[in-house]
C-alpha cells in the first residue's frame, strides 16, 4: 500500500489582520494526515509536511497518532494554523 495524505480544511478562513478597514489575511486551519502500513515512513512523510508548512508560516497544533491493529495502517494526523496574504492586495 502506498502512503495516502489527506489534506482537510477544519475550518473555513477567516479574515483577519485588518488596516483602513480592509482585510489583509485569512487566518486558516488545516488537518494533514499521512496513512501507510509502515511506521517508519508515516512518520518521515509528516515531518516533511511539517517542514513545507512551517516555510508557508503555518505552526503545527496537535492531532492524532494512532495505529489500526486491524488493518494494520499507521496514521499520523498534525494540525496546522496559519495565515495566507489575500492574493488581490495589489487591486485593493
Amino acid at each position: 500500500m502506498a502512503p495516502n495524505i489527506i489534506i482537510d480544511p477544519l475550518d473555513v478562513p477567516l479574515p483577519k489582520d485588518f488596516a483602513d478597514d480592509t482585510w489583509l489575511t485569512y487566518d486558516c486551519l488545516y488537518q494533514i494526515e499521512v496513512w501507510s502500513k509502515n511506521r517508519t515512513n508515516t512518520r518521515e512523510l509528516s515531518e516533511q509536511i511539517g517542514k513545507v508548512m512551517w516555510n508557508f508560516g503555518f505552526h503545527q497544533g496537535t492531532g492524532p497518532d494512532e495505529w489500526d491493529e486491524e488493518t494494520g495502517i499507521y496514521r499520523d494526523a498534525r494540525r496546522y494554523r496559519g495565515k495566507l496574504y489575500r492574493d488581490d492586495l495589489d487591486t485593493l
